[in-house]
């Protein structure tokens, strides 16, 4: 992974984050009852799918809302 920090890739960006214990807590809930649905015909749901669909949504919504060139990184 040396060197493709920030670059898009076909395996994604792999980040290690602190989720916090209530948020936890929601997701194992989730997650649990998810996939013990009887009617589910998907594919298990897993941490990184779930985190990946929030954030998918927070960033359709919020991101619209923000200056034009606001989301680029001025610090390079």
């Amino acid at each position: 992974m040396g060197g493709k920090h920030g670059k898009d890739s076909a395996e994604g960006l792999k980040v290690n984050v602190e989720i916090a214990p209530g948020n936890q807590t929601k997701m194992d809930l989730y997650i649990k009852a998810y996939n013990s649905r009887a009617d589910r015909k998907t594919p298990k749901i897993k941490y990184t799918d779930l985190v990946n669909e929030a954030l998918d949504q927070f960033l359709s919504v919020h991101a619209k809302s923000l200056p034009r060139g606001s989301t680029t990184d001025k610090k390079r």
